[in-house]
């Protein structure tokens, strides 16, 4: 499913903005 990808791109996006 292209949701889950995007999804999984925003979570990693938001952990790489975290650090």
């Amino acid at each position: 499913m292209v949701m889950l990808r995007i999804l999984l791109k925003i979570n990693f996006d938001k952990i790489l903005s975290h650090q």
